[in-house]
């Protein structure tokens, strides 16, 4: 490897774009890879990831005498193949008297070198024991490692890759959607619906870019009403994205793949949840079950959001990542007993908080209230009402903190904001203390209502 590495030989195509709305995170980077040994872009499918990493060795090129190798690895099936396509990347020849990690490491340890592995999260056994062998004999190698888990070595430094706030987001369909179409400029109700598209999309990057492709047969606010389920809109024509960057689907499925059948089966249950849930919530859906080790491999594994709060940690899906589990929760089946779970829960929180709310501790609790709105508008589907409890759900509403109520319905697939807020609010005036009453109020027994699979 005698010639200078190209910083992403084979991967032009993706800098033909602008990177929007990582300028702040770019920068920090770029110090950080220059003072840790081994840093890995961590984030949801289609956060852009793999475009950030690729802007950095673009940038950091010429700080490395013998440059920078960016090493796709997304194609490789087997553990065992990691070292001979990093060393095919370098350019290193196969010799019979050497593996090809012996060969890595004569070639790698005098050069001062970045090395960019892409899509890690498949093979991490294998990457994990390379990365920590060439790091440990390479005292100049640098690598920057993208994956959705860590790689879960010494001296690792994580990353997590957000997804876009609102402006950035905007800002990145308007320039997809230029390039698509040649919009020039957008209208008022224009720019309204691109901002509740990007809402819809929870700020990734890769649904907003497919979204915005659309804009050469469709107006935004067209898109915007085909976003319901967005899944089967978000889909690229484009003849140079790899099939599992196509669409949306085929990106998360890589990631459901991965997963064991019982973190299937737990990330499929969560998608009930509209705007978010605790550990206590989780536990409902599976009564009997331990969900500890499930739902922090879920979080590991970038496909739950872990939000920390004061006293309890909340969780959520991105929105694109809560259709996928969802359809494939009613494709099980299950959706009648999840749902069912899901609004025994609340309705069992509402009633406690009954009383508590005649306590001192009752801005406490109305606090935790509201942060269960979206689900307060769920409790309804599949959970039948006795006389009884009915009676004593309507017995005393509130009103917290002079709100006039907010509270919303749910009832199938695509019906949250993507940012976890739910669409389609209808008002019962009581907001989230008068959960128990917004379910007395259909009446004695409501019937199990189950959406259309997308």
């Amino acid at each position: 490897m005698s010639a200078k590495c190209d910083a992403v030989q084979g991967r032009r195509g993706r800098l033909l774009t602008r990177l929007i709305g990582r300028e702040p995170d770019t920068a920090e980077l770029i110090r950080l890879v220059e003072d840790v040994r081994l840093v890995t872009l961590v984030g949801a499918p289609g956060c852009g990831k793999t475009r950030l990493a690729l802007e950095l060795a673009h940038r950091l090129t010429n700080r490395y005498p013998a440059g920078v190798c960016v090493v796709e690895l997304a194609p490789v099936g087997d553990g065992c193949l990691v070292a001979s396509s990093v060393a095919a990347a370098l350019g290193i020849d196969d010799q019979p008297h050497r593996s090809a990690g012996d060969a890595l490491i004569e070639e790698l340890s005098p050069k001062e070198i970045l090395l960019v592995l892409d899509n890690c999260e498949h093979l991490l056994d294998g990457i994990a024991a390379l990365v920590a062998r060439l790091i440990e004999r390479c005292p100049s190698l640098r690598v920057l490692a993208t994956s959705r888990m860590a790689l879960g070595l010494h001296g690792e430094q994580v990353w997590r890759v957000p997804p876009l706030e609102l402006g950035p987001a905007v800002e990145l369909f308007g320039d997809r959607a230029g390039l698509s179409a040649r919009v020039a400029g957008l209208e008022p109700p224009s720019t309204r619906a691109v901002e509740e598209i990007c809402r819809r999309l929870d700020g990734l990057p890769l649904a907003i870019e497919l979204a915005a492709a659309w804009c050469r047969v469709l107006t935004p606010t067209e898109i915007l009403d085909r976003l319901e389920p967005a899944l089967p809109l978000l889909r690229s024509h484009a003849r140079d994205v790899s099939p599992r960057q196509r669409t949306m689907e085929a990106t998360l499925d890589w990631s459901y793949q991965l997963l064991s059948p019982d973190e299937r089966v737990l990330f499929e249950r969560l998608s009930v949840f509209a705007g978010g849930f605790d550990f206590e919530a989780a536990e409902a859906l599976v009564p009997g079950e331990e969900v500890l080790d499930g739902l922090a491999s879920l979080v590991d594994s970038s496909l739950v959001v872990a939000q920390p709060a004061a006293e309890k940690m909340r969780y959520r899906l991105l929105e694109p990542v809560r259709q996928c589990a969802e359809a494939r929760l009613i494709a099980r089946g299950a959706w009648d007993a999840t749902r069912r779970n899901h609004a025994e829960h609340f309705l069992r929180l509402a009633l406690r908080s009954e009383v508590k709310l005649r306590s001192s501790d009752a801005g406490a609790v109305l606090g935790a209230l509201e942060e269960e709105e979206g689900n307060s508008g769920s409790l309804w589907p599949g959970l039948a009402i006795s006389p009884t409890t009915s009676g004593f759900a309507c017995a005393r509403p509130w009103r917290p903190r002079g709100r006039s109520g907010a509270g919303s319905t749910r009832g199938g697939p695509g019906s949250t904001s993507c940012c976890g807020n739910v669409r389609g609010r209808r008002t019962f005036g009581c907001g989230p203390a008068a959960w128990p009453a917004q379910v007395a109020s259909r009446g004695d027994s409501a019937t199990t209502r189950r959406p259309d699979a997308c």
